[in-house]
């Protein structure tokens, strides 16, 4: 059944021939002919989107599908096999202008529509569609210029959701996190300045969630755009809280039948949420050091951090100096924080051994979005050097660009005349995308094979060319967008998961900066996620008193429970709950305490999802133990996230 799923959200991609993330009534002509999927006309009405009936609802399209292939998976293998067969048969489109960064161009539904917009509606537009760091700056200044002259219904201050406040008195728009957080009215970390050293997906998540508690958050990062074109895999759990911090309106190419992200789209996505909650940032600006400093009130961290040049990453020698009640540090492996502090990293194994290192290759051909492009069957679960080669395991997914990542030798590396020692550095590109073509041209080749065994039935015979027509990316600073990097095969994580220079002043880590995710397994996002929510309730029992040695033995358990997270179970055997079934349509109404909707439906199909959670560990792990020192009354019950997932 999975795989079914998998094959059904492929033919859904290769369907949104725009990639503006609708699917139009005409990109689904196909689909409305067929009675498998809609027996009458009714039917496939009731998928049309609310508010224009040219285009379908994504969301109904695919919770409709995956109903079918779980009630009828004979049928749906079939049915599948005949939509890839019509794909097959059309003729290659045009594609898109690949002269630019796809993820940097407006979906053409925005263009379609942004004429009949008002003047807000129209800057909150362009603020969805901005994907670069610059744009999404100077459109939400223009946006919140705009927003000045709206009136708040009520007197009562808004702090963080002031701007969410204000478009919803203009616009239909729904963040289900921020209206939860907003009817809630808790604010436990009000009075509190933050500072989160790195703008990762990690540490613009766990600055949102602080600043959403009342916080005054403050984000440095010593980069001034979002470069990194890494594709993320999401586990459900994690693309259902994107789905909650209203993903849909806020990044247009979005869509929830998408099983990965590019981490830049993931960046731009989380920057603009922050942005919405206050938080400030501080781009192009590098930690240096931090001290204790005693204040009239209680003793304060002294935060310094140096301005870099844009390009190169050298300081200027401008420094700047601020204090904060205390820091998360989501600044990478390779942590300056964790260093300023002597902290070292340990295998997570508890071998004592130095870790052993493995090479990863990472190369990004242009996607060129015509058929033959959307055709091509992905590879997520990795094929391995018995499939393919030169490489000791390869993964490819589709984004804004053919994106393959993968582990080679050193050996082969040197060989090829990619580097010239096991250091790493003056890697030559060229070779490096001789290399590169060599091992598509494999993964091509084993496509063919299969292709050939089963028939064509889910895939295309790559044309022989097809490589050839397509060009290395260029990343957004222009360079080819393709890398060599050493990480550890051994994972390590810190000694401690968090410091104290005495029992009332706390520095946190969250991210790669505390834990090493395993890349192939899309650990990095998914389980850091997870981490966030515990750094950002460490940081909420610390406000309210928990203290010294009683706050590292809360933290120490918390990171203890996540690391029980792995690609294997998905937290299943970890988190509680990990799901709950949705309640019944036109009873979504009531509310009774205890009441748990079935999770299977009386034609014996799986019903859709809930993941419930909030950074609180008692909604999110089986094994916590509560501690009566944590202080732990609740900040209310509005402010739980809940998010719902169609399995």
């Amino acid at each position: 059944m999975e795989v079914l799923q998998d094959r059904a959200r492929r033919l859904l991609r290769i369907l949104d021939v725009n990639h503006d993330g609708r699917l139009s009534v005409e990109e689904c002509a196909c689909l409305q002919e067929d009675s498998w999927l809609f027996p009458n006309d009714a039917s496939f009405e009731q998928v049309l989107d609310s508010t224009d009936r040219s285009f379908v609802d994504a969301d109904l399209l695919w919770s409709l599908l995956s109903d079918r292939l779980e009630s009828d998976a004979t049928g749906g293998e079939e049915w599948l096999r005949k939509q890839y067969r019509l794909l097959r048969s059309r003729q290659p489109s045009s594609g898109i202008d690949v002269s630019k960064s796809f993820t940097g161009s407006k979906s053409l539904y925005w263009m379609r529509s942004k004429s009949a917009l008002g003047s807000l509606e129209k800057l909150w537009e362009d603020f969805c569609s901005a994907l670069q760091v610059e744009d999404i700056d100077q459109a939400f200044s223009a946006l919140w210029t705009s927003m000045q002259e709206v009136q708040l219904n009520s007197s009562k201050p808004f702090g963080p959701f002031e701007a969410y406040s204000k478009l919803l008195q203009r616009m239909p728009l729904s963040i289900p996190r921020f209206q939860k957080q907003l009817d809630s009215g808790a604010d436990p970390l009000k009075g509190e300045k933050l500072a989160v050293i790195g703008a990762g997906p990690i540490g613009l998540r766990a600055a949102l969630e602080l600043a959403l508690l009342g916080a005054e958050v403050h984000v440095f990062d010593s980069r001034a755009s979002f470069s990194r074109m890494n594709i993320l895999k999401l586990w459900d759990w994690a693309a259902s809280d994107l789905l909650e911090l209203g993903a849909k309106h806020l990044l247009p190419n979005f869509l929830t039948y998408m099983d990965h992200i590019g981490i830049r789209e993931l960046q731009a996505l989380l920057l603009k949420l922050c942005l919405l909650a206050k938080v400030k940032f501080h781009w192009n600006s590098a930690f240096k050091a931090m001290s204790k400093i005693q204040s009239p009130v209680r003793e304060r961290l002294q935060l310094v951090t140096q301005k870099v040049l844009t390009q190169s990453g050298k300081p200027t020698g401008q420094e700047d100096v601020q204090t904060f009640s205390s820091l998360v540090a989501c600044d990478g492996g390779k942590s300056k924080v964790a260093e300023h502090l002597g902290l070292k990293r340990h295998r997570a194994d508890g071998q004592s051994e130095e870790p052993r290192s493995e090479i990863a290759v990472v190369v990004n051909f242009q996607n060129h979005k015509e058929v033959e492009d959307r055709l091509l069957v992905e590879c997520p679960r990795g094929a391995t050097s018995d499939e393919i080669p030169l490489v000791k395991r390869l993964i490819y997914l589709q984004g804004e660009t053919h994106y393959f990542i993968m582990t080679v030798d050193l050996d082969v590396l040197m060989k090829h005349g990619v580097v010239a020692s096991q250091d790493l550095v003056n890697v030559n590109q060229q070779n490096l995308e001789i290399l590169a073509r060599q091992v598509v041209e494999l993964y091509s080749s084993e496509v063919r094979r299969i292709y050939s065994e089963h028939d064509g039935a889910f895939g295309v015979d790559i044309p022989r060319d097809f490589w050839a027509r397509r060009s290395v990316a260029l990343d957004p600073l222009g360079r080819p967008a393709m890398s060599v990097f050493s990480y550890h095969a051994d994972l390590t994580w810190l000694s401690q998961p968090m410091y104290l220079f005495d029992e009332n002043l706390p520095v946190f880590f969250a991210g790669d900066a505390l834990r090493e995710p395993f890349w192939p397994m899309g650990e990095g996002c998914s389980r850091g996620f997870m981490g966030a929510f515990d750094t950002v309730w460490a940081v909420r029992c610390w406000a309210k008193g928990l203290r010294g040695t009683s706050l590292m033995k809360l933290r120490r358990s918390l990171f203890d429970i996540a690391s029980q997270v792995n690609p294997k179970n998905y937290g299943k055997d970890v988190f509680l709950p990990y799901e709950h079934a949705a309640p019944f349509a036109g009873l979504e109404w009531l509310s009774v305490p205890g009441l748990r909707w079935p999770a299977w439906g009386f034609d014996g199909r799986k019903r859709p999802m809930k993941y419930i959670f909030t950074v609180d560990p008692r909604t999110r792990y089986i094994s916590y133990k509560e501690n009566p020192e944590e202080n732990l009354e609740p900040d209310t019950a509005a402010s739980l996230m809940c998010s719902t997932c169609s399995k």
